[in-house]
């Protein structure tokens, strides 16, 4: 009877263990904070990463302006942080090696800073080449 108990007792060990091991991150990831000119955070723009094969992945960014976007794997990617007012962010080619976790903190341009009430400040260099288009 103890080796029954022993036999069922390794058996739950090893399944607890493989599917904690299957809920681990996998895969390429960016993460960042969406900033404006001022230094504000920006919720909810939504932060798109397409693949060279078209495929896309989405995300949010939430109430602090932090947002993960995650893909299967490494590659390059075309990212783009879309939220109005302001001009679209675009980086046309975005290289992510293997299971990559990368950070990517982005502040957009006002297009119309008058719909917001606020005096307009040009935006400091970037840390990562981008295009923004209107």
């Amino acid at each position: 009877m103890k080796v029954i108990g022993t036999i069922v007792g390794l058996l739950l060990v090893c399944t607890y263990s493989i599917s904690v091991y299957a809920q681990r991150d996998t895969g390429a990831a960016v993460r960042g904070v969406v900033t404006d000119a001022f230094g504000a955070v920006v919720p909810e723009a939504l932060v798109i990463a397409t693949s060279k094969t078209g495929k896309k992945f989405e995300s949010k960014s939430g109430s602090d302006g932090r947002y993960k976007l995650r893909m299967p794997s490494g590659g390059v990617y075309k990212i783009q942080v879309v939220f109005k007012p302001y001009k679209v962010f675009v980086i046309d080619e975005y290289q992510l090696i293997g299971s990559a976790n990368l950070n990517l903190d982005v502040s957009l341009i006002c297009e119309d800073c008058e719909k917001l009430s606020l005096p307009f400040n040009r935006l400091g260099s970037q840390a990562v080449p981008a295009i923004y288009r209107e």
